[in-house]
């Protein structure tokens, strides 16, 4: 609940894309966790028992200031998650090996998640990007066959491009079409309530009206 809540703030305040807003979830967790983890990792090589064993001695960061101390931790994280592990920095105790490993296997899991989201993303804007490619060849055709002229071209072209990024409500129908219709009904009429509200028109008519004639309703700039 905690994390739609702040997935709905951010979209609120930053005007993010889904794609946008859960990329940006993603690296603030993997800041977070990264973060957490390298504290944990300094503790841990910090207040050994014995305090000639453990990786801070064993690469001398017992006198470090503690900004150096949690760059080296921070470090050692980052190569371990992203299974990258150059081995300049490795557990030295049983207490620190456990712990690698399971930040080893965090580490895998996440990059298969970092990987999986990465291309579900890409392959997701590659299909806005053909959907806008596929729009402008039928606008070069029609330039072709009626010979429109720059001016009507370039404003056609401008105002693709401008659709294919900042339609707000791109999908909305299709999604809305789809469900139950009593359900419809409801969403639907919760959409437009500021419609129905701000004209007469609206007021005695039923759910199932308005329902039908909002979507059809377009902002109009005079």
């Amino acid at each position: 609940r905690e994390r739609a809540m702040l997935s709905r703030n951010l979209h609120k305040m930053l005007k993010l894309s889904d794609s946008s807003e859960k990329m940006l979830l993603f690296v603030f967790s993997f800041c977070a966790l990264s973060h957490v983890t390298s504290c944990l990792w300094c503790m841990i090589g910090k207040f050994n028992s014995n305090p000639t064993q453990g990786w801070v001695f064993t690469y001398q960061y017992q006198d470090s200031e503690i900004w150096e101390l949690y760059l080296a931790g921070l470090y050692w994280t980052v190569t371990t998650i992203t299974t990258v592990g150059y081995g300049d920095i490795s557990p030295q105790t049983a207490l620190e090996r456990i712990y690698g490993m399971v930040i080893m296997i965090f580490g895998v899991l996440s990059y298969s998640f970092a990987i999986s989201y990465l291309s579900g993303f890409i392959s997701k804007m590659d299909k806005a990007e053909e959907e806008m490619i596929s729009k402008m060849e039928i606008l070069d055709k029609l330039d072709m066959d009626y010979e429109l002229g720059t001016h009507l071209y370039m404003r056609i072209k401008q105002a693709i491009k401008f659709a294919n990024h900042q339609d707000p409500n791109r999908g909305h129908a299709e999604f809305i079409s789809k469900l139950p219709f009593k359900m419809r009904m409801e969403l639907s009429n919760i959409i437009h309530q500021r419609i129905v509200k701000k004209f007469p028109f609206f007021k005695y008519k039923s759910p199932e009206f308005i329902a039908f004639i909002c979507p059809f309703l377009k902002k109009k700039k005079i």
